[in-house]
């Protein structure tokens, strides 16, 4: 035998307490029975954060909602009721799932937005099946995204469609740990390599970047690995001395080889002085926030813009990361 509970007839401090008492899935379902209810939910102020969207086969959205970390997984319905998408909510710690089929995605969205109170999303990756759904309708529905990232498995095609998409956001390259990696598996790379994205970074074991391509590089921020000796590296800083890669602001690429770093191989020609190792600066970036420049080598390029490089030895590589001080680039100390 079993009686409803009138839970609406109680104080609203009551009815408070008591949906406090609830999970996340909870939440989402009550919200769901009236405006009443969805009103007592927001009104607890819940905050999603670290919000991220994975589009494939299916759309998976994670997030952390006070100190729960949730996952709601959408799949979209059958022939019959195509619109509406199969809702699976899994609860890692403990283990939970559940599933309702009741709503499109774009009526989840909202719904969920509107009582999580999204901030928008710090990423959206696109990996193999995306072309199941239409990206510029899931796109307009999640809403603000800061990061674009490419899965493995993705093609040159759908790359193009993704750049139409998202022309100006950051873009990552995932690497491929039983594949190839999203940018090594592309037929014309440096079709990437030449748009005006202003954050890109090919996350790669190998990828086949070269001298040319990265002198065609026309990003802000660029991270890579590069198989490059400091003669090319070399080439390299002569090259952007006379004018090549203007738009580019901090550069960070890891070189491939076993060459042992010989920084007057990399400066031979160069007029440069050295910063004292003890001189701290502070240079904005697109993808990095505010970051330190400790010491350094600076030169200068024909117009008088000036450069630093720095150079990390590793175990087991090496990264050099040029920073290029257009005056928005020059931070202040926080």
């Amino acid at each position: 035998m079993s009686s409803s509970f009138p839970l609406f007839n109680l104080p609203s401090e009551v009815v408070l307490h008591v949906i406090k008492s609830m999970d996340c899935f909870e939440y989402i379902t009550f919200s769901f029975l009236s405006e009443r209810a969805k009103s007592v939910v927001k009104s607890m102020n819940l905050k999603a954060l670290g919000s991220t969207a994975t589009v494939a086969e299916s759309i998976t959205l994670k997030m952390s909602v006070g100190h729960t970390y949730v996952v709601l997984e959408f799949t979209k319905g059958n022939q019959q009721f195509p619109d509406k998408f199969t809702m699976r909510y899994l609860l890692e710690d403990p283990f939970t799932e559940y599933i309702v089929e009741e709503h499109s995605f774009k009526e989840w969205m909202e719904h969920c937005k509107s009582i999580f109170n999204y901030a928008g999303f710090l990423d959206i990756t696109l990996a193999k099946g995306f072309q199941l759904f239409d990206l510029n309708e899931i796109s307009t529905i999640i809403g603000s995204i800061r990061n674009v990232t490419i899965s493995p498995g993705v093609g040159d095609t759908e790359v193009e469609v993704i750049l139409k998409h998202f022309p100006t956001k950051p873009l990552w390259f995932k690497f491929g740990i039983f594949e190839m990696g999203a940018f090594e598996a592309l037929l014309h790379p440096h079709r990437i390599l030449i748009q005006n994205i202003d954050n890109l970074c090919i996350e790669e074991v190998d990828p086949q970047v070269s001298l040319d391509d990265l002198l065609m590089a026309n990003s802000k921020d660029l991270t890579t690995t590069i198989n490059m000796t400091t003669k090319e590296v070399n080439r390299f800083i002569k090259h952007w001395q006379r004018g090549s890669n203007p738009r580019m602001e901090c550069l960070k690429i890891g070189l491939l080889n076993n060459e042992v770093i010989n920084k007057e191989v990399i400066l031979k020609g160069v007029n440069y002085a050295e910063a004292p190792i003890n001189q701290v600066r502070h240079f904005k970036t697109i993808s990095w926030g505010q970051m330190k420049v400790n010491g350094g080598v600076d030169f200068y390029r024909n117009d008088g813009t000036m450069a630093t490089i720095e150079i990390d030895v590793y175990e087991d590589d090496t990264w050099l990361t040029m920073y290029v001080w257009y005056p928005h680039c020059v931070g202040n100390a926080e």
